[in-house]
């Protein structure tokens, strides 16, 4: 819902491309949301509010700058250069501008990147959740009937 969001207000508010790139864009906004959503989830498991910062960190103060998207990838600081690649930002702007300006040519690579992001995150999702649940699971009918039995309630 989010990517419809951003996509009809960047299309038709901001006229930020042509609108006949709507339809095309929709699903890489979408795709760009839920990788970083993702990314976001899984720090959060892991490290609990701190794991929101270190998102913003990550994505936001490293991802950014290492897009290129502002001055271009061959105008960019060695640093930024090597770490561009292998973060969401740039692999991001990658396929949105070539979506819209080449027709999707030169996306593959883009395209996998967020991909991988994503299965690969939502695999570490699935198993902090299985992990979790095994971990809640009572160990004797005491624990048990502590769990069915409401706050306040007599067993």
């Amino acid at each position: 819902m989010s990517g419809l969001v951003i996509d009809l207000i960047v299309c038709y508010l901001l006229q930020g491309f042509p609108s006949s790139k709507f339809w095309i864009t929709w699903p890489i906004c979408s795709l760009l949301i839920a990788v970083v959503a993702f990314v976001a989830a899984i720090l959060q498991k892991l490290l609990g509010p701190l794991g929101a910062l270190l998102t913003v960190i990550v994505i936001i103060q490293l991802g950014n700058p290492s897009s290129g998207g502002a001055s271009g990838v061959p105008y960019l600081p060695a640093f930024w250069r090597v770490i561009g690649p292998y973060l969401p930002p740039r692999n991001g702007y990658i396929l949105l501008h070539h979506t819209i300006y080449f027709d999707g040519h030169g996306t593959s690579q883009a395209l996998t990147t967020l991909l991988v992001y994503l299965g690969v995150a939502a695999a570490v999702l699935i198993m902090l959740d299985l992990r979790r649940s095994e971990a809640t699971v009572p160990t004797d009918a005491s624990e048990a009937a502590a769990l069915a039995v409401p706050i306040g309630a007599t067993p």
